[in-house]
């Protein structure tokens, strides 16, 4: 918290999961791509900045646990859609 008060979150979930959609964390070091590619997925947005890994679509829950199953990849979180605080 600072002087001000409490400090808020940046992000708020407002309508909440997108199905079959992920985001995935993968390894430093670790080419987001290559991973993506792996597992027959075209990435809908590679990141490399923020952090290391990919955003996706059409993902059964199978193929989300086998995702979270790979040692490459450190994270598999449903997307969401958010917003800024008001």
């Amino acid at each position: 918290p600072s002087p001000a008060g409490p400090s808020r979150a940046l992000v708020s979930s407002v309508d909440g999961v997108l199905p079959g959609r992920f985001i995935v964390t993968v390894a430093d070091g670790v080419d987001p791509a290559t991973v993506a590619a792996s597992f027959g997925l075209a990435p809908d947005f590679v990141y490399r900045d923020a952090l290391n890994g990919f955003a996706v679509g059409g993902v059964s829950a199978a193929l989300a646990s086998a995702l979270t199953a790979d040692p490459r990849v450190l994270l598999v979180e449903p997307d969401a859609i958010v917003q800024a605080p008001h």
